[in-house]
């Protein structure tokens, strides 16, 4: 018999205490760390479960404050229209903060927002587009697979001048309007910033390249922010593939040798995987290296728990998205559509300190 995935366990047992009444709107639900030891799983499980909750709408997230349960949003004056958000998956606080955005951006305007997951799998985003082009949904905002091949069906959309808005990854040769963080922006935020502290042996670090530009414009940012500081880069301390084996021993040869005193990490799970070498080497941050993270931890409820990190404006995405899709729903061609880099910021934790 197929046991339920513990993420899911947490989900349905919240969803039922919600639907009971036993949780009502505004109550507070459990910590993270609360979660995880109630269900004896990894923080990150946690993490997941309420991610997606709040992606879906059920609960709402606050920094430093916790997750709470949503009130039930008001219907929009004036005539609905339904337009969709198609993302890879749920697995970082990112991606959820971008899903709760759009739905409140959208419910803004009018629009009714309905949020569907592709896991990442480029034929169930082929599926999913052939699903909402059926008439019924007026615009399509799409996260993209990252599996380095195009979506058939989108491109017969877009050839066919449907409404279209590209978030976070740009596909390149469709001219779809695309939002996207500027990500070679981001690199050389952590680069300046680690050059500043006296850091020059500098590891970047992904767990899985995946083909996708915003990828290619970090590693080209930090590459740049490298030789505009006159640091040497050494290849050795470059891991992009951090899911093979190989690649995992590489990086723990680099912590166990300190070849490196500080890194970049290009997205959040490839935080929490160093900092699991790390600890597992004896070593500390920032005691015995410095840390920068390419978006959240997953540590929201104590901002004294986060790292060093690059925030990515969830809330500026979502919004200028949804109004270049309002703008193609109203008839403005691709073609004069503006594509948009959002800039980051950085925003300091406990991750990073001086090299001595």
């Amino acid at each position: 018999m197929k046991t339920t995935p513990k993420y899911r366990q947490i989900i349905n047992d919240i969803c039922q205490k919600i639907e009971s009444g036993e949780l009502r709107p505004g109550s507070r639900l459990p910590t993270e760390k609360e979660l995880s030891d109630m269900y004896k799983v990894s923080r990150i499980v946690a993490v997941n479960a309420l991610s997606r909750l709040a992606a879906e709408g059920k609960i709402t997230r606050k920094s430093g404050r916790g997750s709470f349960v949503a009130y039930p949003p008001e219907p929009p004056a004036g005539a609905k229209r339904n337009i969709a958000f198609v993302l890879p998956r749920v697995l970082t606080p990112y991606s959820a903060y971008l899903a709760q955005a759009t739905i409140a951006e959208a419910r803004k305007r009018g629009l009714v927002c309905s949020l569907y997951y592709s896991e990442n799998d480029l034929a169930t985003e082929e599926d999913i587009i052939g699903f909402l082009s059926d008439g019924q949904t007026a615009g399509i905002l799409i996260y993209p697979c990252s599996l380095g091949a195009y979506n058939r069906r989108l491109i017969s959309l877009s050839e066919a001048s449907f409404p279209l808005v590209l978030v976070d990854h740009d596909l390149p040769g469709l001219g779809i309007p695309c939002v996207q963080t500027d990500n070679k922006m981001a690199a050389r935020l952590a680069v300046s910033y680690l050059a500043d502290l006296g850091h020059t042996k500098i590891a970047l670090c992904s767990h899985n390249s995946s083909y996708t530009i915003s990828l290619t414009d970090r590693i080209s940012g930090f590459l740049g922010a490298m030789a505009d500081r006159n640091i040497m880069v050494n290849p050795a301390l470059i891991i992009t593939e951090m899911r093979r084996p190989e690649e995992m021993q590489r990086l723990r040869d680099i912590v166990r040798r300190r070849l490196a005193t500080a890194y970049i990490c290009l997205n959040a799970y490839t935080w929490n995987l160093l900092r699991g070498e790390l600890s597992a080497a004896g070593q500390s941050c920032p005691g015995d290296v410095s840390v920068i993270a390419v978006d959240r931890s997953g540590l929201l409820g104590n901002p004294a728990e986060e790292p060093t990190h690059i925030h990515q404006d969830a809330e500026g995405i979502a919004a200028h998205a949804v109004r270049i899709l309002c703008e193609r729903m109203e008839g403005k061609p691709a073609s004069e559509c503006e594509s948009l880099a959002i800039a980051p910021t950085l925003v300091e934790g406990f991750s990073t300190a001086p090299l001595v």
